[in-house]
């Protein structure tokens, strides 16, 4: 496929006023919508665009995106489904699209993006994701509601498509709820998503979102959790698809008694390019998160984690972890590590650290001497680095499904080494 000639120009927008209107004529007459839309379009004619220079797009180049393909976005419904089920009708739970009615309530668009300053929505790939959204999709998860089925959130994804959903989930007071975000296929495509959660008082949610995309493929998403007092959540992300995979989680603490366990495995082989953005805002006190990303690479691979913590002023007896580790099969993979703390408060428990190492020769060697072959040995030093951060799902069906996947994708059980990762 051609690239976009957009793609070049560097610090430049590739939507203008004349390609803006020509989107929003193919848009869903959603008010709600097109107000977001018209205010994120005004952000990007006010602020330079992605850059090499900008700092958060230093290690993974904005050229990398063809965001020139955003002109050729496509409005696709979200699909909720129960689990290995095919009704999506669970009481207490509704799901609105854009493509049908207006969906997202306009106090929830203010309260996500209109009602203070974020200071990474300043990066103007955020912006241009609002700018060309063509559909959205509201669920919703009543008071009190104890869903006991895991849910699947899911949208197809078209060869060579490009798609940009905004996905909005409420969980109501007192709510709880596992779900499943699964994507695949998508040959050639760009998938440009947006992803809201907030958590009201006294919630719980488990999130397992899956990336097995196309290797010739794109993806480049902005995940916000928003959570307020008393809430435990779980989050956790695999990253084993698409060419070159762009993560960017923010996890923002807006009551206190909130416990956030965060976790991810990602894998970069061949030429795959996978980079991970967190940040961890403690904005209240007596909250805790940790987080846990490990990752393997081999051949050509190239990762990068960039994480923050943030702790307030007033956030006192915040505990706050951050850890990434890699696995190195190779001298010519390349892994990148830049943790980060910002902490206002004196009574605080914050730590980060970050590894690259390569397979120990000694263990193998013990493996092998307990008759093991080299492979059948890689293979076990593989899973068990990265079980540590796989058995943080909550979910047994979640957590064994991962498990099989991951496992998959690395040949677990191919006879060859982890040089054919």
């Amino acid at each position: 496929m051609k690239e976009s000639p957009e793609v070049k120009k560097l610090g430049t927008t590739p939507l203008t006023r004349e390609a803006f209107d020509a989107l929003s004529r193919r848009a869903p007459k959603d008010k709600v919508l097109q107000k977001l839309r018209e205010y994120a379009f005004t952000k990007i004619e006010s602020i330079p665009f992605v850059s090499n220079t900008h700092p958060l797009w230093r290690h993974t180049k904005p050229e990398l995106f063809d965001f020139g393909r955003v002109l050729s976005a496509s409005p696709t419904p979200v699909e909720l489904q129960v689990f290995n089920g095919d009704s999506a009708v669970v009481k207490g739970v509704e799901l609105l699209n854009s493509t049908d009615v207006s969906s997202i309530p306009d106090s929830i668009v203010s309260e996500l993006f209109f009602a203070d300053k974020n200071s990474i929505d300043e990066d103007a790939s955020n912006y241009l994701q609002l700018a060309v959204t063509l559909n959205t999709a509201f669920l919703r998860v009543r008071k009190n509601t104890d869903v006991k089925e895991i849910l699947r959130l899911s949208y197809p994804i078209e060869a060579e498509a490009c798609q940009t959903p905004l996905v909005v989930v409420l969980l109501e007071e007192g709510a709880s709820l596992t779900l499943f975000e699964d994507l695949s296929g998508g040959k050639e495509a760009f998938v440009f998503p947006r992803f809201e959660i907030i958590l009201r008082d006294n919630t719980h949610f488990n999130l397992v979102s899956q990336n097995r995309l196309e290797e010739d493929s794109r993806y480049l998403a902005r995940h916000r959790l928003h959570a307020g007092r008393d809430v435990n959540a779980s989050i956790f992300h695999s990253m084993i698809g698409a060419g070159v995979a762009r993560l960017d989680l923010e996890c923002r603490m807006l009551g206190s008694g909130t416990a956030l366990d965060i976790a991810s495995v990602y894998i970069a082989d061949g030429h795959r390019h996978v980079d991970i953005h967190t940040v961890q805002d403690h904005l209240f006190p007596h909250c805790r998160s940790d987080l846990l990303s490990k990752g393997i690479l081999h051949q050509k691979g190239r990762s990068v984690y960039h994480g923050y913590i943030k702790v307030a002023e007033g956030a006192q007896r915040t505990d706050a972890y951050q850890t990434n580790r890699n696995l190195v099969f190779s001298k010519e993979a390349r892994a990148d590590s830049i943790p980060n703390l910002q902490i206002k408060a004196n009574d605080v428990k914050c730590s980060h650290g970050a590894t690259v190492g390569e397979v120990s020769e000694d263990e193998l060697f013990y493996l092998m001497t307990r008759g093991l072959s080299k492979v059948e040995a890689e293979n076990l030093l593989v899973q068990g680095f990265l079980d540590e951060a796989i058995m943080r799902i909550k979910d047994e069906t979640l957590l064994s499904l991962i498990h099989e996947q991951v496992m998959q994708r690395i040949e677990y059980d191919r006879k060859g080494s982890c040089e054919n990762i």
